[in-house]
């Protein structure tokens, strides 16, 4: 981790992503929670604590991974399934 948090951002260089979630999760309402598959991909960037869901929404533009929120103090991060969109003839 970085510096930054003062400035209310969370900085992060080629951190570990549950170590980012877990100290993201510090700065958000209800619970954060992400699958183990997840635990070691790689997050680099800072990042506004100002808008967590903004932050998640990032994390999902960069990495291989989804948010599945089941209330907005309820999300859970899992990888990204795959969608094939191959057509049939």
């Amino acid at each position: 981790m970085l510096p930054g948090w003062r400035d209310d951002v969370l900085s992060a260089q080629n951190q570990p992503l549950g170590d980012f979630l877990r100290e993201l999760g510090r700065y958000r309402p209800g619970l954060l929670r992400w699958e183990p598959a997840l635990e070691n991909l790689r997050v680099t960037g800072s990042f506004r604590l100002d808008n967590t869901d903004r932050v998640l929404s990032l994390l999902v533009a960069s990495l291989p991974v989804e948010v599945q929120m089941r209330t907005r103090y309820w999300v859970t991060l899992a990888p990204r399934k795959n969608i094939s969109t191959k057509n049939s003839a």
